[in-house]
C-alpha cells in the first residue's frame, strides 16, 4: 500500500530528477567531484608488475652536477649522450627515445653522435609544438633529426593541473617550430609494435586501428568531463597500477649507465627512454596518485611518456581494454536506477534507522560497482551522479511520504 502511494506518484520525479542531474552535469558542475572520484577508484586499483618492455634512463641532479665540466647546454652534454648511445645501440636496445629538448646542433667535436642522431632509424628525438593561445613559442627539434624520427612533447591537462588524458597526435600549427604530428610516446610504440608486425591503419571513421584495437578518440563531453578541450586525438589515459607511477618500469641513472653497471639483458630489444628527473629543469606533472602527505603526486616527465608508451603497448599486445564510457543513454538509465532505489528504499522502510542503513548500504554497493567496473571492463560509470540520484530521491520521497500522511 505504501508502495503504491510512493511509486505511482512519484514515477515521473525519478525521471525528473535524473533529468536535471544529467542536465546540471552537462554543464560541467559536477566535473570537479567526478574526477575527484574518478582518482580514488583510479588509487585503490591492485598493483601491476612493472612493464619489462621498456628501460627508463633519468637524469638527475647529481648526473647534471657531474656533467659540469662537459659544460652542456641542457641536463645532457653531447659527451655523455654519445656514450649513452653508443651503449644503448651496441647493447640492441629495439627503440630509443630522448625525451630531452635539444633545440641547438651537436659540437663538431662529436661528429659520431651527429651521425648518430641523422641515420639512426631506432633513435627519436623530441620538440614541443607552439601553441599562440597559450602563449608558447614551441621547441625546435634536434637539427640532426628527421622529422619522420621526432615526436612532440606536448601533454594534454585538465583543470586542476592533472594528467588524464593521453595526447597521441594533432595537427601542428603552419608556425610551429616543431611540426611532428604523432608523441613521442606514440612514436616509440608503433616503432616496437612494428618489430611485432602491427601498423597503425585507421578505420572509415577515422579512429587508430592498432591490431585489434581501435583507439577512438574522446569528445567534448566523455565520462566525468564535460565541455573538455578534445583537440586532435586523444584517449582517457590508464596509469599502470604502481605504488607510484613512478615504478612504471625498470629504471637507471645516467652515472649508473655510464659506470657500466648496465647489462645487455636490461637493454636488448627494449624501448629506452631518456629524461630528466633534476627538479632545477622543472618537467614534472601532477597525475591522480597522492604521497604520503596526502598532495597529488607530480612526476618527472619521462616517467609519463613511460606511462604513455606502456598503455599503448598493453592494449595492443596484452589485450588490457582501454579506459571507455558508456554512451549517454546508458549512463542516464544508470543513474535512473538508483534514482529509483532511493524512492523505494524510502517506500519500504519508514524508520529512520532502517533508512539511514539501507541508505549506506546502497552508496557503499555504488561505490564498489563503479569500482568493479573499472578494475574488470577499465569502464568508466557515473559515479557522483548516481549517489547524487539516490540520496536526492530518497528525501524527496520521505517528504512526499509525511506530507501524505499527515494529510
Amino acid at each position: 500500500m505504501i508502495y503504491s502511494v510512493i511509486y505511482f506518484p512519484l514515477t515521473e520525479q525519478y525521471w525528473v530528477v535524473t533529468g536535471i542531474l544529467i542536465g546540471v552535469r552537462y554543464l560541467g558542475v559536477l566535473q570537479t567531484l567526478e574526477l575527484s572520484a574518478f582518482d580514488q577508484l583510479v588509487r585503490l586499483r591492485p598493483p601491476e608488475k612493472p612493464d619489462s618492455r621498456l628501460l627508463i634512463v633519468t637524469v638527475t641532479e647529481e648526473d647534471v652536477q657531474a656533467q659540469k665540466p662537459e659544460k652542456p647546454q641542457g641536463s645532457l652534454s653531447d659527451k655523455s649522450l654519445a656514450k649513452l648511445l653508443e651503449k644503448l645501440e651496441a647493447y640492441q636496445a629495439q627503440v630509443i627515445g630522448l625525451d630531452i629538448y635539444r633545440d641547438y646542433p651537436v659540437d663538431k667535436d662529436y661528429p659520431a653522435l651527429a651521425a648518430r642522431m641523422r641515420k639512426s632509424d631506432r633513435f627519436v628525438g623530441v620538440c614541443q609544438l607552439s601553441d599562440s593561445q597559450a602563449g608558447k613559442p614551441g621547441v625546435k627539434p634536434p637539427p640532426e633529426v628527421s622529422s619522420q624520427n621526432l615526436g612532440f612533447s606536448d601533454i594534454a591537462i585538465d583543470s586542476d593541473n592533472v594528467v588524464r588524458r593521453h595526447l597521441l597526435a594533432l595537427t601542428p600549427a603552419p608556425s610551429s617550430p616543431c611540426t611532428a604530428p604523432y608523441a613521442l610516446n606514440v612514436q616509440l610504440a608503433l616503432r616496437y609494435l612494428y618489430t611485432k608486425g602491427i601498423r597503425l591503419q585507421f578505420t572509415p571513421d577515422g579512429a587508430w586501428q592498432l591490431g585489434k584495437v581501435t583507439f577512438k578518440p574522446i569528445e567534448a563531453h566523455t565520462g566525468g568531463y564535460q565541455g573538455v578541450d578534445a583537440f586532435g586525438h586523444q584517449i582517457l589515459l590508464n596509469y599502470r597500477s604502481s605504488p607510484s607511477p613512478e615504478a612504471i618500469a625498470p629504471s637507471m641513472t645516467l652515472q649508473q649507465v655510464l659506470r657500466g653497471k648496465l647489462n645487455a639483458n636490461a637493454v636488448k630489444d627494449k624501448i629506452v627512454i631518456i629524461g630528466t628527473t633534476a627538479e632545477s629543469f622543472g618537467d614534472y606533472w601532477l597525475t591522480p596518485y597522492i604521497t604520503p602527505q596526502g598532495k597529488l603526486q607530480a612526476i618527472p616527465g619521462v616517467f609519463l611518456q613511460a606511462q604513455m608508451v606502456s598503455q599503448l603497448l598493453r592494449a595492443t599486445l596484452d589485450g588490457q581494454p582501454l579506459l571507455w564510457t558508456w554512451p549517454l543513454w546508458g549512463e542516464v538509465i544508470w543513474v535512473w536506477v538508483w534514482s529509483f532505489l532511493g524512492g523505494l528504499f524510502t517506500a519500504y522502510l519508514h524508520r529512520f534507522i532502517y533508512l539511514s542503513l539501507a541508505g549506506g548500504i546502497a552508496i557503499i554497493s555504488l561505490y564498489v560497482s563503479c569500482f568493479i567496473f573499472l578494475i574488470v571492463y577499465s569502464c568508466w560509470v557515473p559515479l557522483i551522479p548516481a549517489m547524487l540520484a539516490l540520496v536526492v530521491n530518497s528525501l524527496i520521497a520521505t517528504t512526499y511520504l509525511n506530507m501524505k500522511f499527515k494529510n
